[in-house]
């Protein structure tokens, strides 16, 4: 039997194993438990969180619209876990181990979180909430789109091309 002769059994086996291999779904979060300042953007807004006892500390977050936000939460009494469907994060939180959760704030509105590994009689009141808020603009910016709502081009009856203000600021 030459090499030839096994090259279709071996392209079966091949073709079998990436078969098995594609029922396994890729692990999206690599942010997880990484050391200070390993692979993790500098940018974003930090907040430390605890989870004991049936609450999360604090119990209100609030971050800006499209604000990076990087959580660092610390689950003091037991393992517990942490969820935010809008943003797609589910996390088990490990005691008295720092867990970082990282995503970005994209979608303006109040969204809730809470314990998603069962903790006791009270797991179902461990909630809190995301609040992301609107990202302000630079007053600077309102003022040059205030400029460019009033600036119309209009046809000079010369044929060319002049400037002319629709209104004037109120």
């Amino acid at each position: 039997m030459n090499r030839f002769d096994r090259s279709p059994a071996v392209l079966a086996i091949l073709v079998v194993i990436a078969v098995a291999l594609s029922q396994y779904p890729a692990r999206a979060n690599f942010a997880q438990d990484t050391a200070p300042g390993a692979g993790v953007s500098k940018d974003a807004k930090e907040i430390r969180m605890t989870a004991k006892k049936y609450e999360y500390a604090p119990a209100v977050i609030t971050v800006k619209e499209g604000e990076h936000v990087r959580l660092i939460i610390t689950a003091l009494d037991h393992d517990h876990g942490f969820k935010i469907d809008a943003f797609h994060v589910d996390e088990l939180l490990k005691k008295g181990e720092s867990t970082t959760i990282e995503f970005t704030a994209d979608t303006t509105g109040t969204f809730p979180f809470q314990c998603s590994h069962f903790c006791g009689l009270g797991h179902k009141g461990m909630k809190g909430e995301l609040i992301v808020e609107a990202a302000r603009t630079d007053p600077r910016m309102s003022t040059l789109m205030q400029v460019q709502s009033t600036l119309a081009i209009a046809e000079s009856p010369a044929g060319g091309v002049a400037w002319t203000a629709s209104r004037a600021f109120s």
